[in-house]
C-alpha cells in the first residue's frame, strides 16, 4: 500500500532527481565497521539517497552520530572505492548510514519506526526519483541483540505492505563516504533531499518513544482482548457508530492503544462531533501513527494505525468544520483504553502531564477584528502574521506577506522559525474561528507574549494575494 505521511502538515513533497556532484580525486577510507563508544550502541540503515536521510536520522533526540558510507557490496580492488564506483551499479553497494545512538535517551524501536516511515519498502533498487542498486533498502546488524530488535519490528512493518523488499542482513563491510558527502544538507540548505523537511520536523517532535510499549505475542494478544476489542484491532473492524465507550465521553485523562499501552490521545484534544465515534483534532505524538490509504469504501480515506503495535485505530479526516484544527481523527473507542488523569502516574505516564499543565494556563491571546488587525500591520512593521490553515487554503489566496503555519504542524521548533523572539507581535489568522482560537492558544502556551487572534473572518476585506 501507498503511505500518505504527511497530508495533516501539508507540506509540499520535493520531487525530481537532482545528480549528485562528482568527486573522483576525493577517495574514501575503508572501514568494516565503526566503534560506538561503550555506552552507545549503532545500527547500519539504507534508505535511498544517504543526504536526506542522514538529516532526518539526526534529528531524532538521542542519536550521538551519522556518517554516511557505503555498505554490503563487493570491492577487490587495490585503491578506496568511491561514489562513482558505487554509482555504477554493479559493485551491489548500497548508500547507507551508521548511526550511533544512546540507548538511555532513545530506543532501537523509535529509530527503526522512524526509519520505516519514511522510506518506500516495497520497490527494489529505488526510493524517490532515485532508481539504481545503490538506492536499495536495508538494516544492517552487528550484533544477537541488534538482530533481534530489528527482526522484531520488520515483522510489524511487513504486516502494513503486500510487498516488502527490505533487506535484513547482518553487516558485512562499510566504507566512509567521501567528506563533501557527510552533512551535506547542512553544507547546501537547498541541495536535492527525497524526504520532505516536514518529515524531518516530525522527528523532531517525538514524545513517545515506543521501546517503552512493545507489542505482545499474537497469541497473547487473542487472550487479552475481548471479541469487539480484537475484531476492531486486528481484523480492522468498525464499531457502531453512536453505540461505543468514548464517543460522548469527555473526562480528564489520556487515551492508549489497547493492545500495547502506547499513548495516543489527550482528553484535551477531544472535541464533540456529530460523526458517532470519539473524536480528536490531533494526537499527543504525530509519530504514534501509520497513514495509509484505505480504499474499502467506495470513498478513499485514511486509514490509522498505531505505530508499536499496527492496530487499526480508525481514520483521518481533513477539513472537518467541527474540528479546531480541520483534521478529525476518528477512532474506533475498541482500540483504545483511556487512563484518567489521576492515574497517570500509577500507570507510568507521568511525564505526559504537562498535556494538561498546558490547558490550565490563561488564553494568553487577545481577540481583534480585521479592522484592528490591519491597523496593526500597517503601523507594526515587524509583525508577524500567521495564516494557519492548510496549504491548499493558503494558495488560494491569503493576506500579504501572511506565513503559512498550519494549526496542527505548530510546535516549539516550527514555530521559532518563523517567530524567533517570544515577544514579537503575532496576528494570527484562519477563516475559521476555532481554528485560530487553537493555534492563538498554541502558540501563547509557548511562551509567546504578543498573540492577537482574528480568525471567525470569511472573507478578509482588504487585499489578497496568492503565491
Amino acid at each position: 500500500m501507498k503511505k500518505f505521511l504527511l497530508l495533516i502538515l501539508s507540506v509540499i513533497l520535493i520531487t525530481g532527481c537532482v545528480q549528485k556532484e562528482q568527486n573522483a580525486s576525493n577517495q574514501v577510507q575503508a572501514n568494516s565497521s565503526f566503534e560506538a563508544s561503550e555506552k552507545n550502541k549503532s545500527i547500519y540503515l539504507a534508505g535511498g539517497c544517504f543526504w536526506g536521510l542522514q538529516k532526518y536520522i539526526e534529528a531524532i533526540h538521542g542519536v550521538k552520530n551519522v556518517v554516511v558510507g557505503y555498505a554490503n557490496g563487493t570491492w577487490e580492488e587495490e585503491r578506496d572505492i568511491t561514489y562513482e564506483d558505487v554509482q555504477i551499479g554493479i559493485t551491489g553497494f548500497r548508500e547507507t548510514l551508521y548511526v550511533e545512538y544512546d540507548p538511555d535517551e532513545v530506543s532501537l524501536d523509535t529509530i527503526l519506526f522512524s526509519f520505516f516511515y519514511v522510506i518506500d519498502p516495497t520497490v527494489e533498487n529505488r526510493q524517490g526519483s532515485d532508481v539504481g542498486s545503490q538506492y536499495q533498502t536495508g538494516v544492517y546488524y552487528t550484533d544477537d541483540e541488534t538482530k533481534e530488535a530489528v527482526e522484531r519490528i520488520a515483522e510489524i512493518e511487513k504486516e502494513r505492505y503486500d510487498r516488502f523488499v527490505v533487506e535484513i542482513e547482518p553487516l558485512e563491510v562499510f566504507y566512509e563516504a567521501e567528506e563533501y558527502h557527510q552533512h551535506y544538507l547542512d553544507k547546501n540548505p537547498d541541495g536535492y533531499c527525497h524526504i520532505n523537511p516536514g518529515q524531518i520536523e516530525w522527528m523532531k517532535q517525538i514524545i513517545v518513544d515506543p521501546g517503552d510499549y512493545r507489542r505482545p505475542e499474537k497469541s497473547e494478544i487473542k487472550e487479552m482482548l475481548t471479541p469487539e476489542q480484537y475484531y476492531v484491532t486486528q481484523e480492522n473492524g468498525t464499531e457502531e457508530a453512536f453505540n461505543n465507550e468514548y464517543w460522548d465521553f469527555f473526562e480528564k485523562g489520556i487515551y492508549v492503544d489497547v493492545v500495547s499501552g502506547e499513548p495516543l490521545f489527550s482528553s484535551e484534544d477531544k472535541f464533540e462531533s456529530q460523526c458517532g465515534w470519539a473524536a480528536f483534532s490531533k494526537g499527543i505524538d504525530v509519530n504514534t501513527f501509520f497513514f495509509t490509504e484505505d480504499d474499502l469504501e467506495e470513498e478513499i480515506r485514511l486509514e490509522i494505525r498505531s505505530r508499536a503495535a499496527n492496530s487499526h485505530l480508525g481514520h483521518l479526516f481533513q477539513g472537518d468544520t467541527e474540528s479546531p484544527t480541520g483534521n478529525r481523527y476518528c477512532i474506533n473507542s475498541a482500540a483504545v483504553r483511556f487512563v484518567p488523569y489521576d492515574k497517570m502516574t500509577e500507570e507510568g505516564y507521568e511525564y505526559l502531564m504537562f498535556l494538561f499543565e498546558k490547558s490550565d494556563s490563561k488564553t494568553g491571546y487577545k481577540n481583534i477584528n480585521a479592522k484592528e488587525a490591519k491597523e496593526i500591520m500597517d503601523k507594526e512593521s515587524n509583525a508577524v502574521i500567521i495564516d494557519v490553515r492548510e496549504k491548499y487554503e493558503y494558495d488560494e489566496g491569503h493576506i500579504p506577506n501572511a506565513k503559512l503555519l498550519p494549526v496542527g504542524s505548530i510546535s516549539d521548533v516550527s514555530a521559532k522559525e518563523i517567530i524567533p523572539q517570544k515577544d514579537t507581535i503575532v496576528l494570527v489568522y484562519c477563516r475559521s474561528g476555532n481554528r485560530s482560537k487553537t493555534a492563538s492558544a498554541y502558540l501563547a502556551d509557548l511562551g509567546y507574549t504578543n498573540v492577537y487572534e482574528f480568525g471567525g473572518i470569511m472573507e478578509w476585506p482588504y487585499e489578497t494575494v496568492k503565491d
